[in-house]
């Protein structure tokens, strides 16, 4: 999933004004005029404000409308841009003319300033024949700035239906770390289920010898999910470690339309998942041997993999995603204390980080945070949103966020992290946005011509 982000200048300084008119009341026809078949002008809005702009950088255009709405032809004998500062205000389109009862004119500008300063006193003046309305004033509100505040928005989406993959090693080291997916699995439907995702869940073992499923597929049919995931993930079997080549091989056409039909779904994401206590041992493409012999550690480059999940989807990488329980990326003393008899896995951690996946430590004693986290990922659903601007402030009350309205603390628990590194804000724990929810950063940053 790829969330929508639109980031908009917003004027702080602005303060409001009304439209000059004499009407009795707005939005509708004006009773004494329409009961004598006289002309009736209505225009909208009545005031336009462009928001904070980099001098010498040019607005976004908007729109102003002018309607008859009485009952006879109404003439609109001018239409202009008047009062101090109207040179950074420009009419772009819409010229006088003659409406007939229903007819409209569509204007359009834009606002340029010259220098840092709010321009709050100019203001469109329309001339008609209106007979208790000769003339109709639209405010014009803008400011050059060279900080603004931006505001990014973000709208959380999901995929209606997700194919997930798990590539379990099954040598005999990994007893328990499959009792304890296995264990953990009701997280991870769970999740799922109320994503309201139409799933496919398949398992394999990383032996691209053996490519065929170790059971039908689950599917929200299956009448229990976690027994049927369970008893697929004890089975056994192959004990090869190379789980890219077990993937394809999997995955391959012939297998697609044989034992391993009613997977792969045209319109679905696609989430792969690896568990292993092993480096990823793939020696070449579809698993064949390297030259020269690489030993345990793999010769299919990660790249030539992630290239090939995404081709799955026609090259649209947004719909592909690799994940893993595996050991860590590389050897530390730390690691070695917390997960013994595994070693490092860094093309796991590569296919990973090039995907947007998902990282389980193999050791953990809990995996239900990150299934729930794979839940998501795999559904496109995303925690973490990239800022369109560097923000001068990243303090407390400067940037702020707000998930469908609610506004967010600061915490790693249940609120969110900016990080400067990558520019972007990742939301925890019961801040994480749902599919449809909509995510609003603010925050100061220097003005720019492209808002």
């Amino acid at each position: 999933m790829r969330p929508l982000n639109l980031a908009v200048a917003l004027c702080a300084a602005c303060e409001p004004e009304t439209l000059i008119t004499s009407k009795p009341g707005a939005g509708a026809p004006d009773d004494t005029d329409a009961a004598l078949g006289l002309p009736d002008i209505e225009v909208t809005p009545a005031r336009l404000d462009f928001g904070a702009w980099l001098p010498a950088c040019t607005s976004d255009p908007q729109a102003v409308r002018i309607e008859n709405v009485g009952l006879s032809d109404l003439d609109v004998a001018s239409i202009e841009v008047r009062g101090g500062g109207k040179l950074a205000f420009t009419l772009q389109e819409g010229a006088p003319a003659v409406l007939a009862p229903g007819g409209t004119i569509d204007l359009t500008l834009t606002f340029t300033p010259d220098q840092e300063l709010v321009y709050d006193l100019p203001w469109i003046e329309i001339a008609s024949d209106d007979p208790d309305e000769a003339v109709t004033k639209v405010p014009l509100v803008g400011e050059g700035a060279y900080t603004t505040r931006v505001e990014d928005l973000f709208l959380q989406e999901a995929a209606d239906a997700v194919d997930v993959l798990f590539s379990i090693d099954a040598s005999g080291s990994m007893s328990d770390d499959i009792d304890n997916l296995a264990g953990s699995f009701d997280t991870f439907i769970t999740a799922f289920v109320a994503l309201g995702l139409d799933y496919h869940i398949a398992v394999i073992t990383a032996d691209p010898s053996c490519p065929d499923f170790q059971g039908p597929v689950i599917t929200p049919a299956t009448v229990d999910p976690r027994a049927e995931f369970t008893a697929q993930a004890k089975k056994g079997g192959c004990g090869g470690e190379a789980g890219f080549g077990a993937t394809m091989n999997a995955l391959a056409p012939a297998k697609l339309s044989g034992p391993n039909k009613d997977f792969l779904r045209t319109d679905a994401n696609l989430a792969v998942v690896a568990i292993s206590d092993e480096p990823e041992q793939t020696e070449g493409q579809g698993g064949g041997t390297c030259s020269p012999p690489f030993l345990s550690f793999g010769c299919l480059p990660v790249n030539a993999y992630v290239n090939w999940l995404s081709g799955l989807k026609n090259g649209n990488a947004g719909k592909v995603s690799f994940s893993g329980v595996v050991a860590p990326k590389t050897t530390s003393l730390l690691g070695l204390i917390s997960c013994l008899d595994v070693l490092p896995a860094p093309r796991y951690h590569a296919a990973i980080a090039k995907t947007g996946g998902v990282y389980g430590q193999l050791c953990s004693s809990n995996l239900g945070p990150f299934l729930n986290h794979l839940a998501k990922v795999a559904a496109g659903v995303d925690d973490t949103f990239t800022l369109s601007n560097d923000p001068l402030s990243t303090a407390p009350g400067d940037l702020t966020v707000e998930v469908g309205g609610v506004p967010v603390p600061p915490s790693a628990t249940d609120g969110y992290v900016y990080d400067a590194t990558t520019n972007s804000i990742t939301l925890h724990g019961s801040a994480s946005p749902e599919p449809g929810v909509e995510v609003v950063v603010t925050y100061p940053a220097n003005g720019a011509c492209a808002q």
